[in-house]
């Protein structure tokens, strides 16, 4: 099954409530950037954001205390602040968000045959991503982004080899991007299963199914190596 790498820019002003949601964090900081796309589905989306604040620097217990105050403020179902440096007043979080009303559709039509890489750039009212599809299925997907009213244009499309990953899919590798950053794998652990689980908005089983996969592959890479240098 072949795959295409797909650059693709889409106008923010199309896709409510991203724009907007977007346009909310300007209003109190200097600077936002996407650093990546961690999740995608037609209910959610679960997105690494860095953050520069314009204002007071604000310890992350504060922001802890003030979470359901904030999430409501931007219209955010959960978010977890990563980390911060205090010299540049900019923090690294995870957000998860509604995904848009017009994207929705395209996303559960889509399924596993397309995934988000990263980073995604926004430029003013664009956002600039790489997207690989299956090709059977990119005709599809574009139509869907058209007869949802969704107005992009296509940079560049060409033939995509992606490494296997020992039956781990896009969306378990998801999974594990975020277990990792809300740092499930450090010692001592800073997040458990549950609360991997509720970020990416999948079950315990499904994250801890993801982190047994990843441990087989690396188990099985390390012995391999070890029976390599024999």
């Amino acid at each position: 099954m072949g795959l295409r790498r797909l650059a693709i820019e889409i106008d923010l002003r199309t896709v409510e409530p991203i724009g907007s949601l977007l346009g909310k964090f300007f209003v109190n900081n200097e600077s936002l950037v996407v650093l990546q796309t961690l999740f995608a589905s037609e209910n959610t989306m679960v997105e690494l954001l860095e953050i520069r604040r314009s204002g007071n620097q604000l310890s992350i217990e504060s922001i802890e205390r003030r979470r359901q105050e904030i999430a409501g403020k931007y219209g955010l179902i959960d978010f977890e602040i990563i980390d911060t440096d205090i010299n540049s007043k900019t923090y690294r979080v995870i957000v998860k968000h509604r995904t848009p009303e017009k994207l929705a559709p395209v996303l559960k039509e889509m399924g596993d045959a397309a995934f988000l890489a990263s980073p995604l750039r926004i430029e003013g009212n664009r956002v600039l991503s790489t997207v690989f599809v299956e090709d059977e299925r990119m005709e599809s997907m574009v139509r869907r982004l058209d007869e949802q009213g969704i107005s992009f244009k296509i940079r560049s499309l060409r033939k995509a080899v992606l490494p296997r990953s020992h039956e781990i899919s896009p969306i378990q590798l998801s999974i594990l991007r975020i277990a990792q950053l809300m740092g499930y794998f450090e010692i001592p652990r800073k997040a458990s299963t549950a609360e991997v689980a509720r970020m990416a908005g999948v079950t315990a089983p499904a994250v801890s199914k993801a982190i047994r996969r990843a441990e087989k592959t690396l188990v099985e890479r390390l012995l391999q190596e070890r029976e390599f240098t024999k």
